[in-house]
């Protein structure tokens, strides 16, 4: 049925506020193209369809929930709810999944701990861990994989500003590379961007500079999945929202004009095609 609702892929989908480093909430505007761009590429990397049975293990006000409902609804897979009781109890958690025999969870590493703590029973039917929101640490893996022999451990990096993870690191299966967890350092790595997502690090006292092998820099994110920017606090978007200067067009004006007709009104939601960066501050 039609809606009569026209959307683009710059239309705002949804609004998550941050506090960031200065501790004062800022309304991060999110894109519809941000809510999907990633969904085929994280089907074909890690083997996702609609056979699979999601947890959602995120707080309702937190904006990771996004990615825990749309990534099932996108493929068409099973999405399953714990109780309050299967979370807050010690070894519920891990209880719930086994029986509720779910393939997927995403966790941060605080959720991660909670699912391992005073687990007495192995989740094979776990597949893929995705963890995300806090620096994941060799323990951190050992500890999922203990119990879920089966399950990759995939290490992501963003931010509220990225609106997905934009980066990937994959702890294989215990049961399939036995030994891969002790060959790695105690902070698991961030990893590669995912499709079409660089992370490039650059040198803060000469941005135009890229920083070598071993050097430290700051983390600037290209991707086209970027929040629009913030809800009316321009000179914050334009701080860290920037048109990538590395080259010459970053920024061509695509957009329809306000001739738009019948079929590709959505053009008016369109705003060209555009090279930005997110600068993250870490």
């Amino acid at each position: 049925q039609d809606t009569g609702i026209v959307i683009g892929p710059d239309s705002i989908g949804t609004l998550s506020f941050t506090s960031g480093s200065t501790g004062i909430p800022k309304g991060v505007r999110g894109r519809h193209f941000s809510l999907t761009h990633f969904y085929p590429w994280m089907a074909k990397t890690f083997g996702i369809s609609s056979q699979d049975k999601f947890t959602m293990l995120s707080g309702i006000a937190h904006d990771p929930i996004q990615r825990d409902i749309f990534t099932p609804l996108f493929l068409g897979s099973e999405l399953h709810i714990p109780t309050s009781e299967d979370i807050g109890i010690p070894g519920r958690l891990a209880e719930w999944m086994n029986k509720s025999q779910v393939t997927v969870t995403h966790l941060t590493p605080a959720m991660g701990q909670l699912l391992s703590s005073h687990a007495q029973v192995e989740i094979p039917s776990l597949i893929n861990a995705f963890f995300v929101g806090d620096i994941l640490t060799k323990r951190d893996a050992a500890r999922i994989q203990k119990y879920a022999p089966n399950v990759a451990v995939i290490n992501m990096y963003g931010t509220t500003e990225t609106q997905r993870s934009v980066s990937h690191f994959i702890v294989p299966a215990r049961s399939s590379h036995p030994a891969f967890l002790s060959s790695q350092k105690e902070v698991i790595a961030a990893g590669k961007g995912m499709v079409n997502v660089q992370l490039l690090v650059v040198n803060r006292h000469d941005r135009t500079k890229m920083c070598g092998v071993g050097e430290i820099g700051e983390i600037y994110v290209r991707a086209p999945g970027l929040a629009e920017g913030y809800l009316q606090l321009p000179e914050a978007t334009a701080e860290k929202f920037i048109p990538n200067w590395f080259v010459a067009n970053p920024c061509q004006d695509d957009g329809a004009d306000e001739s738009c007709v019948d079929g590709d009104a959505w053009k008016q939601f369109y705003l060209g095609k555009r090279d930005r960066m997110y600068r993250s501050g870490d």
